[in-house]
């Protein structure tokens, strides 16, 4: 139109806005999100999307996650598909099921996947029949009448236990020798990469995984109804009448209870509290976690070590994963290299000196490159190094 100078005219104008249709498929049921959040689940078709360039993150558990790209026309349709890839391998801050069924979920502070459960009977079943080993000789075990060896087994621990119960009557090289083997079980399954593992938690890892508050349930003291399997009323009527209880409070099993049984702690862990003691890697932290046996308050705080250990029908372990362990530049010569796997959250940088904060233990970082070996009157040889690593500053020390 044509407005003449010094007239006035009224317009109205009505702004439509530049939209478009994206169609995404894919992996059926997998998340669609975008900006942080949620839109719905594929196949999803989302109208009206305003025009340019567009990005959605596609995830779904136990597979890979991907990420679609594309741009939007004014009226066009935009078809995107994200056929995501089944995540084999363990991930850093991801959950994941290896080829037990045992589950596995990230604990921040820590670069390791902690085992929501204890270690089951299944589970340690399955490590025998593989390997034959023998955990059966010299557990103790109590009946109402004091701890004494009396013939049980892990497969017997004196009480009735199923499947899903924790695995008792062990000791730490039991434990151990269980980790060594579903290590080699998983790579070879192709389930797990060469630089990851199978392996007690650290004493360290636990704690970050318990949590700081008094109890793992808390700071109230009694514990409240549900907060775990502790020496209690079902005891008492039970096989236990001599035992002593946390008076008033009842769980319902007079020994071990099956994993998962009571609900779990922030971080989705089970049984951090009660149900068995549980071994760490570091040999003198020894036990974490109070069991279904008689202990006083002070057994059941989160901060609370039992030394010692041994096969007891009310002790077992749980594992976790290793999914970032530390590589260490191999050598056949002892003396080159020791090999350090960190524990907490404070990880090694490159180039620095790093002290493992459980041991007090300095490694001083060794780079890359080749370098002449010998010398003085001695043979000498090129030797190259492919892969910095940490060497430690002072040999190991008895309390280290």
């Amino acid at each position: 139109m044509e407005v003449k100078e010094n007239d006035f005219t009224d317009l109205d104008i009505a702004l439509v806005r530049s939209t478009g249709r994206v169609v995404l498929t894919g992996t059926a049921g997998a998340d669609v999100v975008s900006g942080g959040t949620r839109l719905g689940t594929l196949p999803l078709t989302l109208d009206r999307v305003p025009t340019g360039a567009v990005k959605y993150t596609v995830s779904l558990k136990g597979h890979k996650p991907a990420e679609v790209t594309g741009e939007i026309a004014r009226n066009a349709e935009l078809r995107l598909s994200a056929m995501l890839e089944p995540q084999l391998y363990p991930q850093s801050g991801q959950p994941f099921e290896n080829t037990l069924g045992q589950k596995f979920v990230p604990v921040p502070g820590t670069n390791v996947l902690f085992s929501i459960w204890e270690t089951r009977v299944q589970d340690f079943e399955a490590f025998v029949r593989e390997t034959a080993h023998d955990a059966t000789q010299g557990m103790y075990s109590n009946r109402g009448d004091g701890w004494k060896q009396q013939g049980d087994t892990w497969r017997s621990p004196g009480f009735p236990q199923g499947s899903t119960h924790p695995v008792v009557g062990v000791n730490q090289a039991d434990a151990q020798a269980f980790c060594e083997w579903l290590t080699k079980r998983e790579r070879a399954a192709g389930r797990l990469e060469a630089n990851q593992s199978y392996r007690l938690p650290t004493d360290a890892e636990w704690d970050a995984a318990v949590g700081r508050a008094e109890f793992p349930w808390g700071n109230q003291w009694p514990p409240p109804r549900g907060a775990g399997n502790y020496a209690d009323e079902a005891a008492k009527r039970g096989r236990y009448k001599s035992w002593t209880i946390i008076s008033g409070y009842d769980d319902g099993y007079d020994a071990t209870a099956p994993v998962g049984s009571f609900a779990a702690n922030a971080h989705g862990l089970y049984d951090l509290g009660g149900n068995v003691w549980e071994y760490v890697n570091d040999r003198a932290h020894g036990l974490r976690g109070a069991s279904f046996s008689p202990d006083d308050r002070g057994y059941l705080a989160s901060s609370y070590r039992l030394t010692g250990g041994g096969r007891y029908n009310f002790i077992g372990f749980r594992v976790v994963c290793a999914v970032g362990s530390v590589e260490v530049a191999g050598s056949a010569n002892p003396l080159v290299a020791l090999s350090a796997v960190a524990s907490t959250s404070t990880m090694p940088v490159a180039g620095q000196k790093w002290t493992m904060p459980d041991l007090a233990l300095d490694l001083m970082p060794i780079a890359s490159g080749t370098f002449t070996m010998g010398g003085a009157g001695n043979p000498t040889q090129q030797v190259t190094l492919t892969k910095p690593f940490w060497l430690g500053a002072t040999e190991v020390s008895q309390g280290q």
